[in-house]
């Protein structure tokens, strides 16, 4: 194969925005534990969503695939799921090297109905390099028995997952964001003391996927940690919701526009979105960008002169590359 490459003076056009991976996973697994049939529009193609599509099928829920939407390249679903508990889950569910849905789906065996019959979570050669110790000890003290292979998959799951207190490192925001999403389901009150908060803006997604869904709960910090506590016995209805643009997406085309002479239009981004690397904008802004942000579409003229700064990625890792 050869891969010819020009050089390009002038940057100009529109630019439709992939939807974001981050929600359309989360939209998907909470789908798949509500009760009823919910329908999501323009969900991420990608092998992330891909699993996390494979993975509610494996819990029993029925999945549709619509139509594609011809700008954004997402496509609709319709998740039809009788709620939980689980009444069918596979013996055997198998993520890919998809780390959000590995994680997110781990807590959630819990809520099986014959939880007291042993079955197995693997995952791909790329996600068993990386870590799940951390959220393997926090479900053994709400109740799960994981038989875990140096801290990562294959994972060998039985158990009802319960409520109770644990104190969680907060490195990856993966690890509170599935306990978040499932504790809610379970009978009782139950209390998340996380140390060492990153990426923050993730768990603000989640938690705004929570209030959709009417979840009670409380957020406040102690001793320089975050607490989360949250309460149980909800049942989730079927919703509706279109996933936003993908800020980390966006990022390129933004930096690209930023960088060389002409004007570009981005259009499918939800400025009060949660997500967090929608603060790029603010901080080209800053180094002299010219970007004008409006409700429909943000627009970049490019070529000026930029000026570097020191920039605290810890809440937006996935804009370090940009």
């Amino acid at each position: 194969m050869e891969l010819h490459i020009a050089t390009t003076q002038k940057f100009s056009g529109t630019v439709m925005v992939p939807s974001s991976k981050s929600h359309s996973v989360r939209a998907l697994l909470l789908a798949a534990v509500a009760t009823g049939t919910s329908t999501l529009k323009n969900v991420l193609h990608s092998d992330d969503t891909e699993a996390a599509i494979d993975v509610c099928r494996a819990l029993g829920a029925k999945v549709m695939l619509g139509a594609d939407n011809k700008l954004s390249g997402g496509f609709d679903v319709t998740v039809e799921s009788s709620g939980v508990p689980f009444v069918k889950v596979i013996e055997k569910i198998f993520t890919r090297n998809s780390g959000i849905t590995t994680r997110f789906v781990l807590p959630l065996l819990g809520l099986r109905k014959s939880a007291d019959m042993p079955m197995t979570l693997d995952c791909g050669e790329q996600m068993k390099a990386r870590p799940m110790q951390e959220l393997i000890d926090a479900l053994r003290s709400f109740g799960l028995t994981i038989k875990d292979t140096n801290g990562t998959c294959p994972l060998t799951i039985s158990g009802i997952l319960k409520s109770g207190n644990v104190t969680l490192d907060g490195t990856t925001s993966q690890y509170l964001s599935a306990l978040l999403m499932s504790l809610p389901l379970i009978p009782g009150q139950s209390v998340i003391t996380v140390s060492n908060l990153n990426e923050r803006p993730y768990v603000d997604m989640t938690l705004r996927w929570l209030d959709k869904l009417g979840v009670h709960y409380s957020r406040q910090e102690k001793e320089g940690n975050d607490v989360f506590i949250v309460s149980g016995k909800h049942t989730y209805s079927a919703f509706t919701a279109e996933i936003p643009g993908d800020f980390s997406s966006a990022s390129y085309p933004i930096a690209a526009g930023v960088l060389l002479p002409g004007e570009i239009s981005i259009k499918g981004l939800d400025f009060s979105d949660a997500q967090g690397d929608k603060r790029l904008i603010e901080i080209l802004q800053s180094m002299g960008a010219d970007i004008l942000k409006n409700e429909s579409e943000l627009v970049v003229r490019g070529g000026k002169k930029v000026r570097g700064q020191i920039i605290d990625c810890n809440a937006i890792p996935d804009l370090v590359p940009t």
